[in-house]
């Protein structure tokens, strides 16, 4: 049997994609404090992990999944990251699925070939958390979507499977709302009122069991005694449209500077007025095109509305703006070079920056640190300003110098340790003078002659204020840990007869 080289191309796309995302698993380092969180949470005995996912802010279905994962495979970074691969490569074949079937074979191969270089892509599959089983999901929904309401003859079994499929997404990540809001609007369009009670029908069940935990966890994180999800940090993110900025980096083949994006979305802009110019010269329109823009488009508008600059809450639109882009390049590049050419041009910047960018997270630069300052003849401890930061610090640190953590009353007077991270990993630290010089006094600071200060400056308290109240002076420039965030270390010495 012969096999011509197009048979060739797909196969080849996948293999490319495989390779990229284990190179970067086996390069990205030590478990972010996601990841780490994932990691621990997993392992618990069965009642415990049940309760723990019900305080949990996002769905379980990922958690779920690495606990019988785990079952078979060995705990560690390598094997709680080969799933994120796994469905990562997957999601890749059914975008070209997506495309060969609603567009044309090639805009398949370039959507596969997109996805499969996407930088941010290749970051998620290397990264041990639910977000490509969840793109995997929201991609797998589009197929049999596009099947059911926008192909003739489908199959009743299709139907089921979309329910089910939707259910899981929801299971996997909240934003999954909007694969249902786009997909009732899909339905709508059909003007069939016979469909949209079958649509109906269909979702319900898929609604009701994921509002059997949806509903518990957010009455406990919204009006629970002592909750204020008005901290939570995705809530409070600087109020500037510029912070949007980082979210079109990261679709747009990120990591990426501010000209490559401004290279990248002016590109777009004119690919996609082209595009339209044409549908109109054609007089033709493919509603699949417009469904898929829209899964892209509305999280995105939804979340400049709502001022959630963060990645996660657009993340459901990367594979939709993927296939946007493919339709795009096929119809203005007549050359299959000139495909070539934009696919890598728009990529590879991408990848050399995210690869360079390893490892994300290195805890032997804090034990070197600690190594390189310890003095046995002082009285020396390490404080973190975030107490979250345990679990991390209980698996990487091994350093001589003892660390401790801030800790606000709420968190202190929670009897569980695992339950006070669970139910307050999102908040946004804040404590007044009192309740700081209260854990100051409390954990005899005044003793030390010595004190390094991690700071985790997205969320962790602001101690400097305390501490230098109490005579704590800092020695020199912070240092760049290169742990799980945007962290620093600083060398602080005790100024003694200093009276808070």
């Amino acid at each position: 049997m012969r096999i011509t080289t197009k048979k060739l191309i797909l196969p080849l796309i996948l293999l490319t994609a495989a390779a990229l995302r284990l190179a970067a698993v086996l390069s990205v380092g030590d478990f972010t404090w996601d990841e780490m969180f994932s990691f621990t949470y997993s392992q618990k005995p069965w009642l415990d992990s049940l309760t723990f996912w019900a305080w949990e802010t996002n769905p379980p279905l990922h958690l779920l999944l690495l606990k019988l994962w785990f079952y078979v495979f060995p705990a560690n970074e390598f094997w709680q990251r080969l799933p994120s691969l796994i469905f990562g490569v997957l999601t890749v074949w059914w975008l070209y699925k997506i495309g060969r079937g609603w567009f044309s074979a090639r805009v398949g191969l370039i959507a596969a070939a997109l996805l499969a270089l996407h930088p941010y892509h290749i970051f998620l599959s290397a990264f041990g958390r639910g977000y490509t089983l969840f793109l995997m999901l929201a991609v797998i929904s589009l197929y049999y979507f596009l099947r059911v309401y926008f192909s003739p003859g489908y199959r009743r079994s299709d139907l089921v499977i979309l329910a089910l499929i939707n259910g899981l997404a929801l299971f996997t990540h909240l934003t999954a709302v909007f694969l249902f809001f786009v997909e009732t609007i899909g339905v709508v369009a059909v003007f069939s009122k016979e469909k949209f009670k079958q649509w109906i029908c269909a979702m319900l069940p898929a609604i009701l069991v994921t509002g059997a935990w949806i509903a518990p966890s957010l009455f406990y994180k919204f009006f629970s005694s002592g909750n204020n999800m008005g901290q939570a940090w995705f809530f409070n993110f600087k109020d500037s449209p510029i912070y949007l900025l980082s979210t079109l980096k990261i679709l747009f083949f990120g990591p990426a500077t501010n000209i490559l994006l401004a290279i990248n979305a002016t590109l777009f802009l004119c690919l996609l007025f082209f595009y339209f110019y044409q549908l109109k010269k054609e007089g033709r329109i493919n509603p699949a095109f417009f469904l898929i823009f829209l899964l892209f488009f509305i999280p995105l508008l939804s979340a400049f509305i709502m001022k959630l600059w963060n990645i996660k809450f657009s993340i459901i639109g990367l594979p939709a703006l993927v296939i946007v882009w493919a339709v795009l390049i096929e119809k203005a590049a007549a050359k299959n070079w000139l495909k070539i050419v934009l696919i890598l041009g728009l990529t590879s910047t991408g990848i050399l920056m995210l690869f360079g960018s390893f490892p994300l997270s290195d805890w032997r630069t804090v034990n070197r640190y600690a190594l390189g300052h310890y003095q046995p003849e002082k009285k020396q401890i390490i404080v973190h300003n975030d107490f979250i930061y345990r679990l991390l610090v209980d698996r990487y640190y091994h350093g001589p110098i003892p660390v401790i953590f801030f800790q606000t009353e709420r968190v202190k007077n929670i009897d569980d340790p695992d339950r006070a991270i669970i139910t307050t990993n999102y908040l946004m630290y804040q404590a007044d003078e009192t309740e700081e010089q209260k854990w100051y006094e409390e954990n005899k600071l005044n003793d030390f002659d010595e004190m390094f200060l991690i700071a985790e400056k997205t969320m962790g308290a602001s101690l400097f204020p305390i501490l230098e109240k109490n005579g704590w002076i800092n020695q020199d420039r912070p240092v760049d840990l290169l742990v799980a965030s945007d962290q620093q270390i600083f060398r602080l010495n005790k100024q003694r007869n200093v009276k808070p």
